[in-house]
């Protein structure tokens, strides 16, 4: 609803890219809001697991795209993105995806779990796949925790490719991890237009 109404799904058939899509939920509430887009999956291949038996349980009726249809390109092309209705990619094919393929990028909570490196790696690739918008939702202050140093939003390094839209506390976070009796989460929403070289 956040994007709907922010005006960043523009296209009646998007192309819309999940980093970290858990076990499908999004990818499943998107195409029930959204039955004209194309949701493309990026996460570890054990997790993709769950959420395509979730997603097809769901959905009995979609095509889905698996990495067994991928796995020969040596570029990953809206061409071949746009013959499947949900795609279920490992997160390394992102590498493969030829520019300014998505109409919306999401990220929601891994991002700032992972180390300096890899954030910068992925929102290098991030910004170069998608013409539209970037979403994420992740934590904005440094925790320690389980021998791991979670980054904050504020310290991601985006590049002057981005414009940074809408920015704001998240207090669902906060509600949702407070129900397990865990810290305040201090997850904010940041809305980042990719813009494009000229």
């Amino acid at each position: 609803n956040r994007m709907i109404n922010f005006g960043l799904i523009k296209s009646p058939k998007p192309i819309i890219a999940e980093l970290g899509s858990g076990a499908g939920e999004l990818a499943i509430f998107s195409k029930k809001a959204l039955p004209g887009c194309t949701y493309v999956c990026f996460d570890l291949p054990s997790t993709l697991l769950v959420a395509s038996y979730n997603i097809k349980m769901t959905f009995p009726d979609l095509k889905i795209g698996l990495y067994e249809d991928f796995k020969n390109y040596q570029k990953i092309t809206r061409k071949e993105i746009e013959q499947f209705d949900i795609v279920m990619l490992p997160n390394w094919c992102l590498e493969l995806v030829e520019k300014d393929l998505f109409d919306v990028f999401i990220n929601v909570g891994s991002l700032s779990e992972m180390d300096r490196e890899i954030i910068k790696n992925y929102i290098q690739l991030i910004e170069k796949t998608t013409r539209g918008y970037f979403y994420t939702v992740n934590r904005n202050i440094s925790v320690k925790e389980f021998g791991a140093e979670d980054i904050p939003l504020c310290e991601f390094p985006f590049s002057n490719r981005t414009k940074i839209i809408s920015q704001r506390y998240d207090p669902a976070s906060d509600l949702f991890h407070g129900r397990y009796g865990i810290y305040k989460a201090n997850h904010w929403e940041l809305i980042l237009k990719c813009r494009k070289d000229s």
